[in-house]
């Protein structure tokens, strides 16, 4: 924060930006179950999240399929 703020952080921000949308635009994701796991069981693991310094959501699957 202030005057000695990275110069490159925008350029950052934007990059980070524009990954997640060509990801979105290129792959079909899905959330991966764990064994005998409903979906409002996944949704309450997903959505718990834990207080360290900051709130956190804990570590879940990601399945990306390339959209054709």
């Amino acid at each position: 924060m202030g005057a000695r703020v990275c110069i490159g952080k925008r350029m950052a921000e934007i990059e980070m930006i524009t990954v997640i949308g060509v990801m979105c635009k290129e792959f079909r994701m899905s959330h991966v179950s764990q064994e005998g796991e409903g979906w409002d069981e996944m949704v309450e693991r997903v959505l718990k999240g834990s207080e360290e310094l900051n709130l956190r959501p804990p570590k879940f699957g990601l399945k990306l399929d390339k959209r054709v």
